[in-house]
């Protein structure tokens, strides 16, 4: 809408946008066809005047600052679905700002969005399957000496806390790409690296073991050996007081040999064998990389884990044909493609399976209604959650959410454009 004119009109009275015409409609008019020029009361316009201010200008003059707040409020305001479509908008802009957002670090995030020389950071507690127990560990392990490497890391880190599940978590969301590691790489070896912890760990145990047997037993054997020869001479002058053959002085030392030996005795002292050393284990052999490049999978993998997708959505790195949900119009039909964000089935009254899938391009969001005579064909795809799917479908209505009547479905093969 362009205003081409203004005439003054005297008071009128206005309304709030969230108070109800008389006719149902809301188009701002007055009785005499004018549009109104302020359709807010003085205390929205002032308010909305001065937060448009602060926030253009912390934008303008902070604009690490402001995104990290931007990126950290709408994260846990906004829902999931929501957020998965708002902050690759926001990380563009920033980028537009000369901000830089990245995955989760290791070294360099914090419990939340976090800045870290000009740069922002995801939180390590953002990841799916790290929780805040885990993300506060690692924290707390880090302090201000960041991680050299991944042998490093694990030494550090309470691993009863950041156990396979969490690490390969951290692998996922590109927790260790910083570091210049592989994800497929240190997914393959996860379980090669936390059997390396374990035989270090009873390795070490091992050693203490060792020492603590060889001191017991450096200090026992000279009791034993004593125990030993006083047991042999109790003996010889027992046989020789029996015989009546004792000599001078046999009597008092015997009573005395056997006050020695009673409290040798009790200890029940025996040599205890050495402990078998074992081989002092080898950590995994892994690359350094100065780039990390991602494939396909990686980039949709990772988005499973932060929520969202980093440096563009998957539609944007593929070539392929498709009309934008947010520009589709009703009773009409259309060719579009999206990532599957969810699928749900659900039993009809008449006993048969449908299902509700919605599918998300970057432009918006939308649901695809699976009627039984399709879902029942479609059981053999096994789509699943991020898919990338290309569907013929029919519009049913665009407002307040876009809902589409699903014809046909196609999964798109990723694996051709891994790289």
């Amino acid at each position: 809408m362009k205003i081409i004119s203004k005439e003054y009109l005297g008071e009128q009275e206005v309304y709030d946008i969230g108070v109800a015409s008389l006719n149902g409609s809301h188009n701002f008019v007055l009785e005499n066809g004018i549009v109104a020029s302020n359709c807010f009361n003085k205390a929205h316009s002032v308010s909305y005047s001065m937060l448009t201010y602060i926030t253009a200008y912390m934008k303008a003059h902070y604009p690490v600052e402001f995104f990290t707040a931007l990126m950290s409020t709408r994260s846990k305001t906004l829902q999931p679905k929501s957020w998965a479509m708002k902050a690759p908008e926001y990380i563009s802009e920033a980028a537009k700002f000369n901000v830089n957002v990245y995955p989760p670090s290791v070294n360099n995030s914090g419990y939340e969005f976090t800045i870290m020389d000009g740069e922002v950071y995801f939180g390590l507690n953002a990841i799916r399957d790290v929780g805040k127990t885990a993300a506060r560990s690692i924290i707390s392990s880090r302090r201000s000496t960041p991680f050299k490497s991944i042998e490093d890391f694990l030494h550090r880190t309470n691993l009863q806390k950041v156990n396979t599940k969490v690490f390969e978590a951290l692998i996922k969301a590109g927790a260790f790409d910083k570091m210049g590691y592989l994800r497929s790489e240190l997914l393959e070896k996860t379980s090669d690296i936390y059997s390396y912890i374990r035989n270090l760990e009873n390795y070490k145990q091992r050693e203490i073991d060792s020492i603590a047997r060889d001191t017991l037993n450096n200090r026992n054997l000279p009791l034993i050996e004593r125990r030993n020869f006083l047991r042999k001479e109790i003996k010889k002058l027992q046989n020789r007081v029996a015989k009546g053959k004792e000599k001078e002085g046999d009597i008092s030392l015997l009573h005395s040999y056997e006050e020695e030996v009673e409290p040798i005795e009790e200890l029940k002292l025996k040599k205890l064998p050495a402990l078998a050393r074992f081989e002092l284990p080898v950590f995994p052999e892994l690359s350094r990389n100065k780039v990390v490049e991602l494939t396909f999978t990686q980039v949709m993998e990772q988005a499973k884990y932060i929520g969202c997708y980093i440096g563009g959505h998957p539609l944007d790195l593929i070539n392929i044909q498709k009309e934008d949900l947010d520009s589709l119009d009703e009773s009409r039909y259309a060719s579009v493609a999206g990532v599957i964000l969810s699928i749900k089935e659900i039993k009809t009254r008449a006993g048969k399976y449908m299902a509700f899938i919605e599918i998300d391009d970057s432009t918006s969001s939308a649901e695809l209604v699976v009627f039984p005579s399709i879902w029942a064909k479609l059981k053999s795809l096994d789509l699943q959650e991020t898919d990338i799917v290309k569907c013929k479908v029919k519009v049913e209505q665009t407002d307040p959410d876009i809902k589409l009547i699903l014809n046909k479905i196609q999964r798109v093969d990723t694996h051709e454009m891994e790289s």
